[in-house]
């Protein structure tokens, strides 16, 4: 739920201006905005203290499990200076080593010959000439070999030497490569030494995490106090406060005694307030999704967490499609919960564990196992005769009965899963089994787009902007019939075939007229409505995605198990192992693309589009001390 917002006022005398700005940043529910244009960024100089500190501090929270021998006692401010003095050395010996490395790959064709040995051979009047010879061969007189390379033989002429014609002249180096290496290692030293420096300070993080909490405060302030405005021995600023925290900042000013002029009033039409979102505990994991993505929507924008929070976990669990990596997805959080909660924050733990959940049950209901179907499986009955899905005793009792304890299993695979069709003679029937996935797809991905115009018709009902969308969810509605005859119309001889052209044609012809109707010039309506009524085909079409990316995950994972199955008996079983897990970490990695790549884009851009949300608000950012302020 998006929270109403309030535009307020706070007026107080320029001699309480410390205690007002106080006990507002303590209250933490006044997003300040500007009484009026002009600089309002912090002081340079603080600003500049702010990041040293944020700098330091990120070096120190990325020491983990590291044991502090001694403790520096040191001031906050001398532990950030030195971290960052640390930070501007290391990062000017890194420059330097990348450097130094590719000098050492330019001096290849030099091997390890030193610039001091032929100095000294110049000194003792013993003249050398330098070349690379491409045939890589010497048969002149006073011509040595010196190194091989990829270019061709080094050599050294001494005095008139003859050389072949193809000989490529050589100049002498200023550096040689195990001066250079000599300098790479000292600087390699320097930079271990400063890590075990940084470990050290990392016993200062308290105070450095102090330091950094009262500097942004301060630049924080500063930003505020820019933002007021002082005139005639009065202070005045300007918000945002949610209505339901009125009370508290009344309250707050109240408990501090503090003599201050409070006015709130709606927001005007031409005001974009900023968005607060308040959401319900079931739908609180999605604001893990929100933070990573950045999005935020407007004011006068619908709140879609609910809606999201429903949708995408199905997607997840249809584009992944897998009980096995849904087993993982849930399991793996949970048992490394503060791990993940300190990496992902505790909503994405939380979204991520829903994932796996409804891919576990997804995973059931298509009797998908880590890439794994009972036709998968061969089975041995109780007399040792090999046993498959569609023989003789073709039927899931009779496979359970005497396919042993495998053919149980499988059995009990297919029992379970409703979207694993097996024809008369009990034989997996694929195409039957795409179908339906087909179908599934197309009727959530209708359903989702349907909501999304009903939920744009709501926000809008009281201009004509409702009744257009209203008529985009019948044509929406309308367009689900058309896709089911394109594609299904054969299927079993039409026995899918549950909505007659008739009812589609009608919900179509209907919602074409509202949106036509809607307008104010029906003529212009028809016409800037074409296209948006044609891209409703498209939109429904897209969600077919679900089915497809699904499919791939299994085909796949099937494609790594039965390479692996190869490789075990033909070599070893140890490599087959090797590939089955990079196989299958390769899969689930693909998976986690697919839901950001296909289950928040559908989302993000179908979802949203046809709800009418555009994500262009700005989040409410209350005025709020991170540290106890002084006095």
């Amino acid at each position: 739920m998006i929270l109403t917002m309030n535009k307020a006022y706070i007026v107080g005398r320029v001699s309480d201006r410390k205690a007002l700005l106080k006990t507002l940043g303590r209250a933490g529910v006044v997003h300040v905005v500007p009484v009026s244009s002009g600089n309002l960024s912090a002081n340079e100089a603080l600003v500049a203290q702010y990041d040293a500190a944020r700098r330091a501090f990120a070096q120190v929270d990325a020491v983990k499990g590291a044991e502090v021998a001694e403790n520096p006692n040191l001031s906050a401010s001398d532990a950030i200076a030195e971290l960052n003095e640390i930070q501007k050395r290391n990062a000017e010996a890194n420059n330097k080593l990348t450097n130094i490395h590719r000098q050492i790959d330019q001096l290849e064709v030099w091997g390890d010959t030193r610039v001091s040995d032929l100095d000294a051979l110049d000194a003792a009047g013993v003249r050398l000439r330098f070349f690379v010879l491409p045939g890589g061969a010497v048969s002149e007189e006073g011509v040595f070999a010196l190194n091989r390379t990829s270019r061709g033989l080094v050599v050294a002429a001494v005095g008139d030497a003859q050389l072949p014609e193809d000989a490529e002249p050589l100049e002498r180096p200023l550096r040689d490569r195990p001066s250079l290496r000599k300098e790479a290692a000292d600087l390699d030293a320097q930079l271990h030494k400063d890590a075990e420096r940084i470990v050290v300070l990392s016993a200062e993080k308290t105070k450095i995490a102090k330091e950094l909490a009262r500097l942004e405060d301060a630049v924080t302030l500063d930003r505020v106090q820019k933002a007021a405005l002082e005139s005639d021995g009065l202070f005045a600023l300007q918000g945002w406060v949610p209505e339901s925290k009125v009370p508290a900042l009344q309250e707050a000013l109240k408990a501090a005694n503090l003599e201050a002029a409070l006015q709130f009033t709606q927001p005007a039409e031409d005001e974009d307030p900023p968005t607060a979102v308040e959401y319900a505990w079931w739908a609180r994991p999605i604001k893990g999704l929100f933070d990573i993505l950045g999005t935020v929507p407007g004011y006068r924008e619908p709140d879609l967490a609910p809606y999201f929070m429903i949708a995408l976990p199905i997607f997840a669990a249809m584009l992944i499609g897998d009980a096995g990596y849904g087993l993982l997805c849930a399991l793996l959080p949970l048992i490394f919960r503060k791990a993940c909660v300190k990496m992902a924050g505790r909503d994405m733990t939380n979204l991520i564990i829903i994932f796996g959940v409804l891919t576990m049950g997804w995973g059931v209901l298509t009797a998908n196992y880590f890439g794994i179907q009972p036709e998968n499986l061969a089975f041995l009955d109780t007399k040792g005769s090999l046993y498959v899905l569609g023989g003789e005793s073709g039927n899931v009792q009779a496979l359970i009965a005497k396919g042993g304890t495998l053919g149980a299993i499988a059995g009990w695979m297919c029992k379970l899963a409703p979207l694993y069709p097996l024809d008369s003679k009990g034989t997996p029937d694929p195409v039957m089994s795409r179908n339906l996935l087909m179908m599934i797809s197309f009727i959530i991905g209708s359903i989702h787009l349907v909501v999304a115009q009903l939920l744009q018709a709501w926000t809008n009902r009281k201009n004509r902007t409702g009744i257009a969308s209203f008529g985009f969810a019948l044509l929406l509605a309308g367009m689900l019939g058309v896709v089911w005859m394109l594609l299904f119309k054969e299927v079993d001889n039409g026995k899918y075939m549950w909505m007659p052209m008739s009812v589609s044609s009608g919900l179509m012809i209907a919602g074409g007229a509202l949106i036509v109707l809607s307008a104010r010039n029906p003529i212009l309506g028809l016409i800037g409505n074409i296209l948006p009524a044609i891209s409703t085909f498209s939109d429904t079409m897209s969600y077919i995605r679900l089915m497809a990316v699904g499919m791939a995950s299994y085909y796949i994972a099937f494609a790594f198990n039965y390479l692996t199955g190869l490789i075990s008996t033909n070599a070893h079983w140890s490599l087959g192992l090797v590939i089955l897990l990079c196989g299958h970490l390769l899969n689930a990695a693909l998976c986690a693309i697919a839901i950001f790549a296909h289950g928040v884009r559908l989302n993000m851009l179908e979802f949203s589009n046809n709800a009418g949300v555009q994500w262009a608000g700005h989040a409410y950012a209350p005025f709020a001390h991170k540290a106890e302020p002084e006095g």
